[in-house]
């Protein structure tokens, strides 16, 4: 006896899906004598005991919901269901196909097992097999998401409820402000609830694969008013728990594009706002400021998590030293970051945008592509650090300047600073795809 397994390739369907856990669907046939494979190999679980001649398929999620499956019978018989399980009685034999809507922005794998061994591993989410004679086959069906971004969504004043409606159907609830991490790819739409004021229209945003989109609104209605002092202030900036104190940022307001990445890298311990001469938070983040030399050396050392105390000589620039940001520098300069290996660097000037990505991508070891000096327009390969521009347009880290009315100039501005509200918002992309690189906040917010 034999099984024939033919494998069809098929695009993928979209479900709800929102997790980095793995969903699994199961399926499992069972009809009146052994099969014989070619191949085997050690099965990872115990096949659920069936009715000779009955189908069962158990769908097993970690979701609040299921995924859906169809499955052609040897009749022409279309079957589907989302229920976590499902048992078919009598299955006639011959020819089925199964097929597995897969969530958005996943990849799908079917591993097949006869009899508790493992028979294949495919890598598609359309299966068909001939059944002759008794048969136990079990099909397990694994979602990996892969394609993903993040959605945040911020008012002024904070604390408005809001829906947010995903791909293939996906609901979430929550108060402003939230960020979602790895989200998969799609269309997601957002409706305020605000309570005694009137709700604004509907807004909508695509996200595609390694980005992050924004809702922000600015509700004024009377009865949205916070109440005074303290409370109003957190109402209406990015605040955050720091040093065992609320500190609220107010020049970030909770509407400002910018809002939602300062929020994420204050929250993460990357960013913290400015101190006066004491040591003392002053309650300023500087979104306009352009992020100096000497900041971006302590900005590397945050995301990749570097000990900047690890370090076993003394900086070779003059004005690090007794600053703040010595072992910053110092340790840059150890570990051959190219910007800081520079002789007579002028620390307190604004980085330029080309320093601050070769300084961040070498902080976190990814590897440079070779300038091709074809992605940008005032980019070419003798550009500095035109590599490091290349690699993280290609990364999606950036995509160039744009002009008044949004659309994109095919420029880049290698040489121009950058203000802590653009870098908060970099930073949040090269976090998203260097993941293993971020440090906890815990061990971080309390450096300078």
């Amino acid at each position: 006896m034999g099984l024939a397994v033919s494998l069809i390739s098929l695009k993928t369907i979209r479900m709800q899906h929102r997790t980095q856990s793995t969903v699994t669907l199961v399926v499992l046939l069972s009809t009146a004598s052994a099969l014989s494979f070619p191949f085997s190999a050690p099965a990872a679980e115990a096949i659920p005991a069936t009715e000779q001649g009955d189908i069962m398929i158990e769908q097993r999620s970690p979701l609040s919901v299921n995924g859906r499956w169809t499955l052609l019978t040897p009749t022409q018989e279309e079957l589907q269901s989302t229920d976590a399980t499902h048992t078919m009685k009598a299955a006639t034999a011959g020819k089925n196909t199964l097929f597995v809507n897969a969530p958005a922005g996943t990849t799908t794998t079917i591993e097949l097992f006869d009899k508790g061994t493992l028979v294949q591993t495919l890598q598609t989410p359309q299966l068909s097999f001939d059944t002759q004679d008794t048969t136990a086959l079990y099909i397990r069906i694994s979602y990996k998401l892969t394609y993903f971004g993040n959605v945040g969504i911020g008012t002024s004043p904070q604390g408005i409820p809001f829906e947010l409606a995903g791909p293939d159907g996906a609901r979430y609830k929550g108060e402003t402000p939230t960020l979602y991490e790895r989200m998969p790819v799609g269309s997601y739409s957002i409706r305020f609830r605000p309570d005694g004021c009137t709700e604004p229209p509907q807004k909508s945003n695509t996200l595609a694969r390694d980005s992050q989109i924004y809702f922000t609104f600015d509700f004024t209605c009377d009865s949205l008013k916070a109440q005074p002092g303290v409370e109003e202030q957190k109402a209406r900036f990015v605040n955050s728990e720091l040093d065992g104190q609320t500190i609220v940022f107010d020049d970030v307001p909770q509407s400002a594009w910018f809002a939602l990445p300062v929020f994420r890298m204050v929250k993460l311990g990357i960013l913290s706002g400015y101190r006066d001469e004491n040591g003392i938070r002053t309650g300023k983040f500087g979104p306009e400021n352009p992020v100096s030399l000497a900041e971006l050396a302590k900005i590397a050392h945050e995301v990749s998590g570097i000990d900047e105390k690890d370090v076993y000589w003394n900086t070779t620039h003059p004005s690090a030293v007794g600053a703040w940001y010595e072992q910053y520098v110092a340790s840059a300069e150890q570990r051959d970051w190219m910007v800081y290996t520079q002789s007579g660097l002028v620390l307190g000037r604004p980085a330029t945008r080309g320093e601050i990505l070769v300084t961040l991508l070498q902080a976190l070891d990814i590897p440079l592509h070779w300038p091709k000096g074809k992605t940008f327009k005032d980019v070419t390969r003798r550009t500095p650090y035109a590599g490091a521009i290349e690699t993280a347009a290609a990364l999606g880290i950036v995509s160039g300047t744009s002009d008044a009315e949004g659309k994109k100039t095919g420029t880049f501005g290698p040489l121009s600073p950058i203000n802590r509200a653009e870098m908060s918002t970099m930073l949040s992309l090269v976090i998203d795809e260097h993941r293993n690189a971020l440090p906890s906040s815990s061990s971080s917010s309390s450096r300078r």
